[in-house]
């Protein structure tokens, strides 16, 4: 997973904003929410955000804790 996103990789690395073993994983939700976004670019961001959020509680293989804050 080191691959995926490794520019915000790197940043989320350098600023300390997530323990280390975390945050292949935060990029990994950083690129399924931007594949998501980029095919709604005409909407708001803050749409986009709920709209994601909205497909993710879809998901049954997901938990609740998996997006939440």
């Amino acid at each position: 997973m080191n691959h995926i996103l490794p520019e915000f990789q790197k940043f989320v690395t350098q600023r300390k904003l997530a323990p280390e073993s975390q945050i292949p994983f935060y990029a990994h939700w950083a690129s399924k929410f931007l594949r998501f976004s980029n095919t709604r670019q005409d909407k708001p961001l803050d749409l986009r955000i709920q709209m994601f959020l909205d497909v993710l509680k879809q998901d049954k293989k997901l938990q609740d804790w998996q997006f939440t804050n």
